[in-house]
């Protein structure tokens, strides 16, 4: 019997998913995994939509617009450092640059001065 993992390389060395559908042998309902994943070099899902309603957007847009008027703007540096820790999180939505758990265009709220706890909902600002 053939190792788990040649048979997923064996299953992948065309261009990496097979097609799905009608006419296919592949089956549909099949959790389709890509080398990198199946190696761990992937698998973290990047978030695609915003997990905080309206009314909690508006909120978190109140308390850091309220941050930013006590606190300020902060320095490049600190800001580089913020974006950077912001796309390599699993909630970060590129198409749109956003925080999938508060809604918040980071590109705009890096700049934002003050407690970091208080403005990363997941907290990963920490110095």
């Amino acid at each position: 019997m053939a190792d788990t993992k040649d048979l997923y390389m064996e299953q992948f060395r065309s261009a990496g998913k097979l097609p799905t559908g009608p006419i296919s042998p592949w089956p549909q309902g099949r959790d389709i995994r890509t080398i990198d994943q199946f190696e761990g070099k992937g698998g973290k899902e990047n978030a695609n939509k915003v997990k905080a309603s309206a009314f909690e957007q508006l909120k978190g847009l109140g308390r850091t617009a309220a941050q930013a008027a006590r606190e300020g703007k902060t320095t490049p540096e600190i800001r580089a450092e913020r974006l950077e820790t912001c796309w390599s999180c699993q909630h970060f939505i590129k198409d749109s640059s956003r925080c999938g758990l508060c809604g918040c265009f980071m590109k705009a709220k890096t700049w934002v001065a003050g407690n970091p706890n208080k403005l990363c909902p997941a907290q990963k600002w920490n110095r």
